[in-house]
């Protein structure tokens, strides 16, 4: 079967505006304040509008904080030390000095029992581990899967080698994106966001995590990528991958819970979901570090030809998206420790090109043995490195065809995580019962797993800050990923759970329920007796979404017109003074700009500082390798500068 595309949808995604494949900027910079401290109430589960979201997003283990971008490890103690510092709250102050004196406590005694913590691969929290274990299984790693080779180590006499690389890719990066804007093999426009900012780029740098899902605890490689010198090349051509990959397959490419749940109903209401379904669940994490290269390009190239009937795909040659893959391919080093590698397989983790081009490879390189998934009348999701399919036949002919196709490949291509009526997909549980949908919240146990310096389980598990937005938050979510009244009220336990090991009662999550209750319609019951009491809630908070959907894009210029005045600190008596002040000065300015159209809509708006929260994973784990051996020589970067702005001016 060739996965190559209908005319209508080949032309729908030819005819997209070029604005719809600018490639992801992952910006460092902290989120605005009002951003940051105002109430999440979409909580990562309202419908997306970009029907490629989920190829962009950043796990956790690749961002960086503002805070910690540009401080060295050896610099962590000082910023400890000064941490309580500064304008706060009383309480604040209190807080922060609680938490310096807990992070000190469990530095020490990791120093005294020669133990580090390093984060969970796929979950919040800590593994502990001796360091000398833990070394050994990095050298394990490194020597066993050949992901990596080594091309220096960064001591005398080649303790700029780093540098000198970085150079090296970035003159050959940006040397291939002005040949081919010459030879108007690409526009401006693709040339400029794909072009390195010299100023900013940075080379990419390698850590572990651990994967204690299973017994063995392996550890797994995190590529941080985030100012590396191919980015811009591998933001705009995976997305553009991801969206083919998508099309080609009929691939639903999920970037919020809510979109899993919705598509799971919306098949069962077209009469596919049966009593026999099955759900099968599977992630490619080691597929996505461990493809050949050549087989990947070549895959590749197959998937394009298939669709490009005419060789230009968004005014691209093949030959020219072959070509910047195989650039982002080549080029892919970074630097653990000491040590300077080059990644000879497989892609980089926060790469966004790596997970478009593993899904086509595990389509494209063998196609037979994987067109059995490509069903219109079944669903195939993804979100990142996961994915789920639906399958109605029987479970024996699933496992016989799984088999089959990992034959075809030279190494192991997905790990199933579950099969049956029902499974775990992020952080939704959903299958059905008898043909009838089931979804609910899948809390994962972070706080039982976390186990790692018990003592100090109250600072390395993920914590409540405003418990009131947290339950709101929660409820939320539970709603709308519950199903039945059933789910609701198992979710609500393990909610009151949570909040119990974070140190509330009972009482804090019932004044939450009492609250929400009373926002979201049910004091009263349905007189028709033919809604439950968690569908009258659902139907509610969806209606509450797309009002405040619609009302957050009515009111986008103004916020973008709004000047924000930060105070030190506002105690809860002087906040009346405050709002009077703010009301004061808008309307002096209402009565002083009448002359001044560009002023009509400015408002003032003042908000209290607040302290900002502490990462504590970049306090306690040792990530990146110090700033000077991942930035470009001190020469390049003030002589070459300017040199992409001089190439885009002909």
């Amino acid at each position: 079967m060739d996965y190559s595309m209908n005319e209508p949808v080949k032309r729908a995604i030819s005819s997209s505006e070029d604005e719809s494949l600018e490639a992801e900027c992952y910006s460092n910079q902290d989120d605005t304040f009002e951003k940051k401290y105002q109430v999440n109430e979409d909580d990562d589960s309202s419908s997306s509008d970009d029907d490629n979201a989920g190829d962009k997003k950043l796990s956790e283990h690749h961002r960086e904080t503002f805070d910690f971008r540009n401080l060295d490890w050896g610099d962590v103690p000082t910023f400890i030390h000064s941490m309580d510092q500064g304008p706060m709250s009383l309480y604040d102050r209190q807080k922060a000095r609680e938490t310096k004196e807990q992070i000190l406590n469990i530095k020490s005694r990791l120093a005294q029992e020669n133990c580090i913590l390093r984060p969970l691969y796929k979950n919040n929290g800590f593994h502990l581990c001796k360091n000398n274990e833990y070394q050994q299984k990095v050298s394990d790693f490194m020597t066993k899967t050949s992901i990596y080779s080594l091309i220096n180590k960064l001591i005398d006499p080649y303790t700029d080698a780093s540098k000198k690389c970085l150079a090296d890719v970035v003159d050959q990066v940006q040397t291939t994106l002005d040949n081919l804007l010459h030879s108007q093999r690409l526009t401006k426009q693709k040339h400029s966001r794909m072009s390195i900012n010299r100023s900013s780029v940075r080379l990419n740098y390698l850590y572990f995590t651990v994967d204690t899902r299973s017994e063995e605890c392996p550890i797994q490689p995190i590529v941080v990528c985030n100012d590396g010198p191919t980015i811009g090349i591998a933001g705009y051509v995976g997305h553009l991958l991801g969206l083919l990959f998508n099309e080609a397959t009929d691939c639903k490419l999920f970037s919020k819970s809510i979109d899993v749940i919705q598509a799971v109903e919306y098949y069962s209401q077209s009469g596919h979901l049966q009593p026999t379904t099955l759900f099968a669940s599977f992630n490619i994490d080691d597929l996505c570090t461990r493809f050949s290269h050549d087989h990947a390009v070549a895959a590749l190239e197959r998937s394009l030809h298939s669709y490009a009937f005419d060789h230009l795909i968004q005014g691209m040659t093949i030959d020219t998206i072959v070509q910047l893959v195989r650039l982002v391919l080549e080029n892919q080093y970074c630097v653990l420790g000491k040590n300077l590698y080059r990644q000879r397989i497989g892609g980089g983790s926060g790469l966004p090109l790596t997970i478009p081009l593993t899904y086509i490879y595990l389509f494209y390189w063998q196609q037979d043995p994987m067109n059995v998934f490509i069903n219109k009348n079944e669903l195939f999701g993804r979100y990142q490195d996961e994915a789920f399919i639906t399958w109605n036949e029987s479970e024996d002919e699933l496992h016989t065809v799984l088999t089959l196709a990992h034959s075809e490949f030279p190494q192991y291509i997905w790990n199933t995580t579950g099969i049956g009526s029902k499974i775990c997909f992020r952080d939704i549980e959903l299958g059905h019962n008898n043909g009838r949908v089931r979804t609910t919240v899948n809390y994962l146990d972070s706080y039982m797993r976390n186990n790692a310096l018990p003592s100090f389980l109250d600072i390395l598990q993920q914590r409540i800050g405003d418990v009131w937005t947290w339950l709101r938050a929660s409820l939320l979510n539970a709603v709308r990923y519950c199903s039945d009244d059933v789910n609701f009220e198992d979710v609500k336990s393990q909610m009151k759970f949570i909040l119990s090991l974070n140190g509330f009662s009972d009482d804090t999550f019932n004044d939450g329920l009492h609250e929400f209750l009373d926002q979201f319609g049910v004091s009263t019951v349905d007189p028709s007796l033919t809604r439950t009491n968690c569908e009258i809630m659902r139907q509610h908070v969806f209606d509450n979404d797309k009002y405040r959907k619609a009302m957050e894009k009515n009111g986008l210029l103004q916020r973008k017109e709004q000047v924000t005045l930060h105070l030190p600190y506002v105690s809860p008596s002087e906040t009346l003074v405050i709002t009077q002040f703010e009301q004061e000065l808008n309307n002096l300015l209402s009565e002083h700009r009448s002359d001044h159209s560009q002023m009509k809509d400015l408002k003032i708006k003042i908000l209290p500082y607040r302290s900002p929260s502490f990462p504590i994973v970049d306090l306690l784990v040792h990530k990146r390798p110090p700033i000077h051996r991942l930035t470009l020589p001190e020469t390049d970067q003030i002589n070459k500068s300017s040199y992409g702005a001089r190439h885009i001016s002909f």
